[in-house]
Protein backbone atom coordinates (compact mmCIF):
# COMPACT_ATOMS: atom_id res chain seq x y z
CA UNK A 1 0.00 0.00 0.00
CA UNK A 2 2.35 2.64 1.49
CA UNK A 3 5.18 1.44 -1.00
CA UNK A 4 3.57 3.28 -4.76
CA UNK A 5 5.99 4.55 -6.10
CA UNK A 6 4.69 8.12 -7.41
CA UNK A 7 4.36 8.45 -11.49
CA UNK A 8 4.62 11.30 -13.81
CA UNK A 9 3.27 12.50 -17.05
CA UNK A 10 3.93 15.01 -19.03
CA UNK A 11 1.00 17.31 -20.60
CA UNK A 12 0.63 20.24 -23.64
CA UNK A 13 0.67 23.95 -22.50
CA UNK A 14 -2.73 25.67 -22.69
CA UNK A 15 -3.03 29.02 -22.26
CA UNK A 16 -6.59 30.45 -23.31
CA UNK A 17 -9.33 29.51 -25.95
CA UNK A 18 -9.92 31.88 -28.54
CA UNK A 19 -13.08 32.28 -29.84
CA UNK A 20 -14.54 33.58 -33.05
CA UNK A 21 -15.38 37.08 -32.08
CA UNK A 22 -11.93 37.68 -31.02
CA UNK A 23 -9.98 35.39 -33.81
CA UNK A 24 -11.74 37.81 -36.35
CA UNK A 25 -10.39 40.71 -34.36
CA UNK A 26 -7.31 39.67 -35.05
CA UNK A 27 -7.46 38.52 -38.85
CA UNK A 28 -9.25 42.31 -39.22
CA UNK A 29 -6.00 43.73 -37.02
CA UNK A 30 -4.36 42.08 -39.59
CA UNK A 31 -6.04 42.87 -43.00
CA UNK A 32 -8.15 45.82 -44.52
CA UNK A 33 -11.01 43.11 -43.66
CA UNK A 34 -13.12 45.15 -41.13
CA UNK A 35 -14.18 42.67 -37.69
CA UNK A 36 -17.20 41.65 -39.21
CA UNK A 37 -16.41 41.05 -42.28
CA UNK A 38 -13.78 38.21 -40.83
CA UNK A 39 -16.44 36.89 -38.55
CA UNK A 40 -18.76 36.00 -41.75
CA UNK A 41 -15.77 34.34 -43.48
CA UNK A 42 -15.08 32.41 -41.06
CA UNK A 43 -18.51 31.17 -40.59
CA UNK A 44 -18.80 30.65 -44.82
CA UNK A 45 -15.34 28.57 -44.79
CA UNK A 46 -16.88 26.52 -41.71
CA UNK A 47 -20.43 26.23 -43.32
CA UNK A 48 -18.62 25.32 -46.90
CA UNK A 49 -16.49 22.61 -44.88
CA UNK A 50 -19.35 20.81 -43.79
CA UNK A 51 -21.13 21.09 -46.73
CA UNK A 52 -18.58 19.83 -48.79
CA UNK A 53 -17.93 16.97 -46.05
CA UNK A 54 -20.96 15.99 -46.34
CA UNK A 55 -21.19 15.73 -50.35
CA UNK A 56 -18.03 12.65 -49.85
CA UNK A 57 -15.38 15.79 -50.41
CA UNK A 58 -12.03 16.21 -48.74
CA UNK A 59 -11.53 19.72 -48.47
CA UNK A 60 -8.10 20.93 -48.58
CA UNK A 61 -7.24 24.44 -47.82
CA UNK A 62 -3.11 25.29 -48.51
CA UNK A 63 -1.58 26.42 -45.21
CA UNK A 64 -4.18 25.06 -42.91
CA UNK A 65 -4.50 21.91 -43.91
CA UNK A 66 -7.39 19.16 -45.00
CA UNK A 67 -10.22 18.33 -44.03
CA UNK A 68 -12.32 14.38 -44.67
CA UNK A 69 -14.88 12.41 -42.91
CA UNK A 70 -13.81 8.71 -41.65
CA UNK A 71 -16.38 6.07 -39.93
CA UNK A 72 -15.15 2.20 -38.72
CA UNK A 73 -17.40 -0.49 -40.24
CA UNK A 74 -18.09 -3.54 -39.02
CA UNK A 75 -16.77 -6.77 -40.86
CA UNK A 76 -19.52 -9.29 -42.12
CA UNK A 77 -18.84 -12.24 -44.12
CA UNK A 78 -21.17 -12.40 -46.68
CA UNK A 79 -21.93 -8.95 -49.15
CA UNK A 80 -25.77 -9.19 -47.84
CA UNK A 81 -24.35 -8.53 -43.96
CA UNK A 82 -22.73 -4.72 -44.82
CA UNK A 83 -25.67 -2.66 -44.17
CA UNK A 84 -26.00 1.15 -43.17
CA UNK A 85 -25.53 0.13 -39.73
CA UNK A 86 -22.26 -1.64 -40.08
CA UNK A 87 -21.16 1.48 -40.09
CA UNK A 88 -20.35 3.70 -36.76
CA UNK A 89 -20.49 7.47 -36.24
CA UNK A 90 -18.52 9.19 -38.98
CA UNK A 91 -15.89 11.31 -37.62
CA UNK A 92 -13.74 14.59 -39.01
CA UNK A 93 -10.09 14.11 -38.84
CA UNK A 94 -8.11 17.47 -39.98
CA UNK A 95 -4.67 17.05 -41.29
CA UNK A 96 -2.65 20.03 -40.71
CA UNK A 97 -0.27 21.26 -44.01
CA UNK A 98 3.34 21.02 -43.54
CA UNK A 99 3.75 24.38 -42.12
CA UNK A 100 1.33 23.82 -39.63
CA UNK A 101 3.51 20.40 -38.45
CA UNK A 102 6.78 22.65 -38.69
CA UNK A 103 5.42 24.60 -35.60
CA UNK A 104 5.09 22.38 -33.35
CA UNK A 105 8.41 21.23 -33.06
CA UNK A 106 8.18 24.16 -30.43
CA UNK A 107 5.52 22.99 -28.24
CA UNK A 108 6.07 23.70 -24.72
CA UNK A 109 5.29 21.00 -22.03
CA UNK A 110 4.68 20.59 -18.58
CA UNK A 111 5.07 18.11 -16.04
CA UNK A 112 2.22 17.01 -13.75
Amino acid sequence: MGSEKPSYTATLVTNREIKAKEFSEILAKRTRISEIDCLKILMTISDEICKNLMEGNIVRVDHLGSFRITAKSTFSNTESGVIPQSLGAPKVVFTPSQEIKKTLSGIRYEKE
